[in-house]
């Protein structure tokens, strides 16, 4: 930091570490951005809006994770993941995945991004006729999210598992 005159300070600079796996996934490219413009501002913003997210994203997660244990899970080694994976093992086939990822911009506005996967075996889709219906789920996924919200969004999809 650099002292002027009129008793005001400049970055001159800055220098970003980031320990936790997913979220250095994450802010890698912003923080890259912030370290190159000396940009304190934006930079604490997209720290502020990234956290309140992350942790928003964990405290989902966990809690589907917990109100169906035999359905939800979560996909990856660790406790913090972008992604949970659905599947009714009662009825084993048809299987979800929930991939949340969090992009953030160079000024550091974030911005959640869900998508679904769907998949089931081959034969079972093709003897059934559901490859359309299979197809479509992430279509309609993204056209409910906006109406219902993140959570209902997801009870959706736990709801048409366990029928």
């Amino acid at each position: 930091m650099e002292r002027l005159e009129d008793n005001s300070a400049v970055v001159t600079r800055l220098k970003v570490s980031v320990t936790d796996p997913l979220a250095e996934q994450e802010l890698s490219s912003f923080v890259k951005t912030v370290e190159g413009e000396k940009a304190l501002q934006p930079f604490f913003c997209g720290l502020i809006q990234y956290a309140e997210w992350h942790s928003h994203r964990q405290r989902t997660f966990d809690h589907f994770i917990t109100k169906y244990p035999e359905t939800v899970h979560l996909i990856g080694l660790t406790t913090r993941s972008q992604s949970i994976q659905l599947h009714n093992r009662s009825k084993p086939g048809l299987v979800f995945t929930v991939h949340w990822r969090l992009a953030i911009s160079d000024s550091g506005h974030v911005v959640p991004d869900l998508q679904v996967y769907a998949s089931a075996p081959l034969k079972e889709t093709v003897q059934r006729g559901r490859s359309a219906l299979i197809r479509s789920v992430p279509e309609q996924f993204q056209k409910v999210l906006p109406i219902l919200g993140i959570e209902q969004a997801i009870e959706v999809l736990i709801g048409i598992l366990c029928r």
